[in-house]
């Protein structure tokens, strides 16, 4: 097998000599590591360290830091299989709720609060127009408000 230097390497990969240093830091395969003073530097094999991109690339793409087995994903499959088998039973018993069936029922809900808080003043104008008593203002008010709440949400 042919060995290449650093510089080699790097032009190979079309990178920057300091690109292949930081290959070594995260744990490239080196074929021959140079000793101080030694005349010709680091040698590596292409292939190998073509070998070892292409694991860590796919090590990023999966988001951890060891490729899992075969078998270990078949019972990560096996496991989301039987968890999405639980889901729909219980979807079937009523157990679990659309969630955007419910945020379009909430959102209604809003609207028609809002509305009905809205027309709190049209209600108790006339029964307050020159009240005076500030116990009597507040429990008119408080009336309208706790019917808008039961009108809009329920009780």
């Amino acid at each position: 097998m042919k060995t290449v230097s650093t510089n080699e390497l790097a032009s190979i990969m079309d990178v920057h000599p300091n690109r292949v240093h930081q290959w070594l830091a995260d744990g490239m395969p080196i074929h021959h590591r140079a000793r101080k003073g030694e005349k010709g530097g680091h040698q590596f094999i292409v292939s190998k360290v073509v070998h070892w991109l292409k694991d860590m690339a796919v090590q990023s793409a999966v988001g951890n830091d060891e490729l899992i087995s075969a078998d270990e994903a078949k019972k990560r499959k096996l496991i989301a299989e039987a968890n999405l088998k639980e889901i729909e039973l219980a979807q079937k018993r009523g157990e679990v709720v659309d969630l955007s069936e419910m945020q379009r029922e909430l959102a209604a809900q809003m609207i028609e609060l809002r509305a009905s808080m809205r027309r709190v003043p049209e209600r108790c104008v006339l029964r307050l127009v020159g009240e005076k008593n500030e116990s009597k203002i507040k429990k008119v008010l408080l009336s309208e408000i706790d019917d808008a709440l039961v009108r809009s949400i329920g009780d």
